[in-house]
């Protein structure tokens, strides 16, 4: 049975694991996450893809992509026969497989017997990484089971959309991009990529609308024009007596707010007093 997916969406952004769980989760609530009655979940086996996966759906069935798999056997079998051995394809043929119609304990039973042939120490650390991986996944590569129930076995449209949703747009002749752009640009082309253009788009836009509106609506402060000597009133008598507040509470209502200086004819008066005096 080979299990067609359908309806597919993207996510894509530059940041580190961790915000990428978080800001991943409206696209994931988007397309139902929350609702869903079976979450499946076909990766590499990464360790910070597990992470992903424990925090947004711990439930869900973990399948190990199947040319990852295959991709381990090969370096076993290339450990033993060589490189270039005529021999290689056919084993390596019949491992695949057996590794999609037998149960995985069986496969990894029959890769370590076939490991025991090593003879160097290179080769012994090729066969024992190579089972080592499988084996830790041994759960994700039940591929008869998954099969069996008509889950898919296979990550080729997360793979092929990194060529096709970033690197083909920004992997192109001559481009470079400064990293505080990147994370908006994706976001643009996640839109494009989703056919939610029209819908994304004018959220974007009505968004920084109204953060533009509070600027723009608000009433610039008065700019209080230069003080001059036309704006000074003068009193008729520079040697009127002036009063000043006893306290601190008078200040607010005392004369010597409204004090006058007196016409300039009167200062030369009493510059020529002194001068006199």
């Amino acid at each position: 049975m080979t299990v067609q997916t359908q309806a597919l969406s993207t996510f894509s952004r530059t940041y580190g694991v961790r915000e990428f769980e978080q800001q991943a989760l409206a696209e994931l609530t988007r397309r139902g996450l929350g609702r869903a009655r079976q979450v499946v979940a076909v990766n590499d086996g990464a360790s910070w893809i597990q992470s992903f996966v424990d925090y947004h759906a711990p439930d869900a069935i973990r399948i190990l992509d199947f040319a990852h798999a295959a991709g381990y056997i090969a370096k076993l079998g290339k450990a033993i026969l060589g490189e270039d051995s005529p021999q290689f394809p056919r084993w390596f043929q019949q491992q695949c497989h057996q590794l999609k119609h037998r149960p995985s304990h069986h496969n990894l039973a029959n890769l370590a017997w076939f490991g025991q042939q090593a003879s160097t120490l290179e080769q012994q650390t090729t066969v024992a990484s190579a089972l080592h991986y499988l084996q830790q996944r041994q759960a994700m590569i039940d591929y008869p089971h998954f099969r069996l129930r008509g889950l898919p076995i296979g990550s080729g449209s997360v793979e092929s959309s990194h060529k096709q949703v970033v690197q083909s747009r920004m992997k192109q002749a001559g481009m470079r991009w400064a990293d505080h752009y990147l994370n908006g640009f994706l976001a643009l082309r996640n839109l494009i990529v989703n056919d939610r253009w029209d819908e994304g788009w004018l959220a974007t836009s009505t968004f920084f609308r109204r953060q533009r509106r509070p600027a723009q609506g608000q009433k610039a402060s008065p700019v209080t024009p230069p003080l001059t000597f036309a704006d000074v009133l003068v009193a008729d008598d520079i040697d009127a007596p002036v009063t000043l507040p006893s306290t601190s509470s008078g200040l607010q209502k005392s004369s010597w707010r409204k004090f006058h200086l007196g016409p300039p004819s009167k200062w030369a008066s009493y510059r020529a007093q002194q001068n006199d005096s």
